[in-house]
């Protein structure tokens, strides 16, 4: 609608490595890591058309996750 270029602004963010990510009923609390929008991007560019979508689901869910982001 706003064109055909989105700008994030971000680069780095926090993330929840698997499996701790999907064990919050847990009372340890997972140690967070550091993920790169830009390595996400990369990494879904430079996939392979005909290999299996497997983890790039992820890559994908992180770079959507920031772009949500940006209208608040």
């Amino acid at each position: 609608m706003n064109g055909g270029t989105i700008k994030v602004y971000e680069d780095y963010f926090f993330s929840v490595p698997f499996p701790e990510i999907y064990q919050a009923t847990r009372s340890k609390q997972p140690e967070l890591t550091i993920g790169s929008l830009e390595e996400q991007w990369e990494r879904l560019n430079s996939r392979v058309p005909e290999s299996t979508l497997t983890f790039e689901l992820v890559w994908l869910a992180d770079v959507m996750r920031a772009i949500g982001h940006l209208g608040r």
